[in-house]
């Protein structure tokens, strides 16, 4: 409730042997400044060394914002299914720190704004309604 942005992407990988599906709602203050992300992810596959291959990608990557205040994850797998939650809760996680302590993330992402992560999304190929 209250979200100002919902993007969903299917992604169907057939030749690699996987399908991806996500969805990202987004919460913006009065300024159009990003407040709170939840995004999820389902990888399905029956390829048992492809889900085990998400499944450590995901748990690594999200364990090192994990220690970040405001930054919370879940990753589950059933069957042929690997499932992700995450949610960032920008008046918590410190952004600008979490930039300065790890490479991989691009300082442009600092400012968070509506129309910025419409447009990283839209580019990522999904298909986004703003609420």
């Amino acid at each position: 409730k209250g979200a100002a942005l919902v993007c969903v992407s299917d992604n169907d990988y057939t030749e690699l042997e996987y399908v991806i599906g996500s969805k990202y709602v987004v919460w913006v203050d009065k300024d159009k400044k990003v407040t709170k992300i939840i995004s999820s992810e389902i990888i399905s596959s029956s390829d048992k060394t492809k889900l085990d291959e998400f499944e450590n990608y995901l748990s690594e990557n999200h364990e090192i914002a994990s220690q970040y205040d405001g930054y919370e994850y879940d990753i589950k797998r059933e069957k042929n299914k690997v499932t992700s939650r995450v949610e960032i809760d920008y008046s918590k996680f410190d952004l600008q720190k979490f930039d300065e302590e790890n490479d991989s993330v691009n300082s442009s992402d600092i400012n968070l704004t509506l129309d910025s992560v419409e447009k990283k999304y839209v580019s990522l190929g999904a298909k986004c309604t703003r609420k």
